[in-house]
């Protein structure tokens, strides 16, 4: 049986299947209970949710909106430690990835489209967000950051190093650190420090877990793609 109605949007009529067996209230119903969108605006509505939900879900995995574009495909190596920081980043993020170097080298570029790529729940976090939040909770205002950031699928932790270095966030970060090899969680971290700094920002025990959880360490160089552009 073919009906027609008016799209609710356009308003411009178009037409519709209903089985032959359906019952007779579904077809004389006022206003009719079949699709209230013309083809045209039906799929623009698909466009639409799926867009919303894209973005839902790059909300929830906290990354950050300048980065919400960003791919491997758009990721132009200017050298060879750029080419073995994409591989790494797009292959080989399960067995975890430590990228340092200079700003601008696309370290969070990288981190972020393995991010949006991985088949997994995952979560974007600087380490001085990751920190705040933690002294946050001792007042109750948390948000329980520091759990999720122990128990998603994929952690991407940026700027190790940038937070103000004290006894808490040490602690913290092996905990989180310790956590993650614990039940083999990858993870993806990006840093401008030294390792001279990062050893004695996290101490022995805690660089001995990010070895552990980082098989691929790649020291970025290359061109400051921020002045670049």
């Amino acid at each position: 049986m073919i009906l027609e109605r008016n799209c609710r949007i356009c308003q411009e009529p178009f037409t519709y299947e209903v089985p032959d067996h359906a019952p007779l209230w579904l077809v004389t119903h006022d206003p009719p209970l079949g699709p209230s969108l013309c083809p045209t605006h039906q799929a623009k509505a698909a466009e639409t949710e799926v867009l919303e939900r894209r973005c839902t879900d790059l909300r929830e995995h906290n990354i950050p909106l300048d980065f919400w574009h960003k791919t491997f495909d758009d990721y132009a190596p200017k050298s060879e430690t750029q080419a073995a920081a994409l591989l790494a980043t797009r292959d080989e993020w399960r067995h975890g990835v430590y990228l340092s170097g200079a700003p601008g080298t696309g370290k969070t570029h990288l981190a972020c489209a393995a991010l949006m790529s991985a088949p997994c729940s995952g979560l974007f976090v600087t380490e001085a967000e990751l920190m705040e939040d933690v002294y946050r909770s001792f007042s109750g205002a948390g948000t329980a950051l520091f759990d999720r950031a122990c128990r998603v699928g994929l952690l991407v932790l940026d700027e190790m190093g940038r937070a103000n270095p004290t006894p808490t966030v040490r602690d913290r970060l092996h905990s989180l650190l310790n956590e993650r090899m614990n039940w083999h969680r990858p993870i993806i971290v990006t840093t401008n420090c030294s390792p001279e700094v990062v050893r004695e920002h996290i101490g022995e025990a805690g660089l001995s877990r990010l070895t552990a959880l980082c098989a691929k360490r790649i020291e970025v160089v290359g061109p400051d793609g921020r002045r670049a552009t």
